[in-house]
């Protein structure tokens, strides 16, 4: 037999589940510590009867004993059988226990009734049936596909067995959010905000783009939080008690101007060298080689960073601003993970060094401005080749290289609330 319910009459409150089962499942089932039990070891609180004043006379002894053994069981008084099977008499028995087994529980007036050990439940609500914790509490998890980080939530809220989390997603950004860990008995904390300035916890790009605010995130050392600009910070809990943080001075950026010297592979058209006087695309060179390239070019570039910003700063980024389509960082030797959607920005805390930094930057485009070029070329010179022509020597050129601005930025890491003792 195939049971077809998306709710129950009377409706679970939220963070709870059901199983549906048949009169022989039932019949199977005995009690436990105040719990249906079922052979194979499952275990349930609250036995839910379908919606109907009709049982059958077998169904309704089963359901004696088992409220009577101490099962809460939820549902309508039977007033008749469905059955033919020993008619009238059958009627005269579901009545005469259905009115021991109810009582008085009538659904208004009265909507409980003891008997035995156990309970019968008639009208009320099922939170009130219920009267245990939820199946289900926990706190969230942000797993990063990008890089594989793992993150337990700062910052989130529960409030009716439901739980509001603020998220931050960058342009083509994703995140899974996980209820794996047991909750916490923690205070947690529901908003963040920096005085006098209210500032959301997952940030927004403002007209002169501003750095947006990394939401906190649970440690051991407590709640934290990377703040990218000087002041006080606000951490309000779901208690209502608050904590002032000071971040201290955080520098501003530091632009990375001045020009570029980029190498591009050979045999493909483009100089070996070029020494650009700032980050433009490679589609607005008066270069044909590289106007048209397709393929990966290295910038590189020699910049100073002052010891004291260094000292003032906890967190140092490296910021490369708009990127036409995938870069890989390497600052010093040390090679960072494929940048490849915005924000094209790694940390560089362990990386960066007082006095000359060496920065390298491989940047690789789309193919098509490769190919919109060698339509402008005799067949022989070309570099590409493909089966069908889908551009025309005329077919407007894609955005290439590295657009910038190139910024590095320093941020603070601060404690909004210490982890409990």
């Amino acid at each position: 037999m195939i049971f077809v319910f998306d709710r129950l009459n009377p409706a679970l409150p939220t963070g709870y589940d059901f199983d549906v089962c048949n009169a022989e499942i039932v019949r199977q089932m005995t009690v436990q510590d105040g719990l249906l039990t079922l052979p194979g070891g499952m275990r349930y609180r609250v036995l839910v009867l379908p919606d109907s004043d009709r049982m059958t006379l077998e169904m309704l002894q089963a359901i004696q004993k088992l409220v009577r053994n101490g099962a809460t069981v939820v549902g309508r008084k039977p007033a008749k059988s469905p059955s033919l099977a020993k008619y009238p008499a059958s009627v005269q028995s579901v009545q005469a226990i259905a009115n021991e087994v109810w009582g008085d529980c009538d659904g208004h007036a009265v909507d409980a009734h003891a008997y035995g050990a156990g309970w019968i439940n008639w009208g009320g609500s099922m939170a009130d049936t219920i009267e245990v914790p939820a199946d289900f509490t926990s706190v969230p998890e942000l797993w990063h596909p990008v890089d594989g980080r793992r993150e337990t939530a700062g910052s989130y809220s529960t409030r009716d067995g439901v739980t509001t989390l603020p998220l931050r997603l960058d342009p083509s950004g994703s995140v899974f959010v996980i209820f794996r860990p047991p909750a916490k008995p923690a205070d947690p904390i529901v908003s963040v905000h920096r005085a006098p300035e209210v500032v959301p916890v997952q940030g927004v790009l403002t007209a002169e783009a501003t750095p947006v605010e990394i939401p906190p995130v649970a440690t051991d050392r407590g709640v934290v939080m990377t703040a990218w600009r000087t002041g006080t910070y606000v951490a309000t809990t779901t208690a209502g008690r608050t904590s002032n943080v000071v971040t201290g001075e955080v520098p501003g950026p530091l632009e990375l101007t001045g020009s570029w010297q980029v190498g591009f592979p050979s045999g493909v058209g483009a100089p070996p060298t070029a020494t650009l006087a700032q980050l433009v695309s490679w589609s607005d060179s008066n270069d044909e080689g590289i106007r048209y390239f397709s393929g990966t070019a290295t910038y590189r570039k020699a910049f100073s960073l002052d010891g004291g910003l260094l000292v003032a700063s906890g967190r140092i980024y490296l910021d490369l601003g708009t990127v036409k389509n995938v870069a890989e960082v390497s600052l010093n030797g040390h090679e960072f993970p494929v940048l490849w959607k915005p924000p094209f920005r790694v940390d560089i805390t362990g990386a960066a060094r007082t006095g000359e930094n060496q920065l390298v930057v491989k940047v690789t485009n789309l193919w098509p401005n490769r190919l919109i070029g060698d339509q402008r070329l005799p067949v022989e010179q070309r570099v590409t080749w493909s089966s069908f022509s889908h551009y025309r020597p005329d077919s407007p050129l894609l955005p290439s290289g590295l657009l910038g601005p190139v910024l590095v930025r320093f941020a603070r890491e601060v404690t909004l609330l210490p982890a409990a003792q």
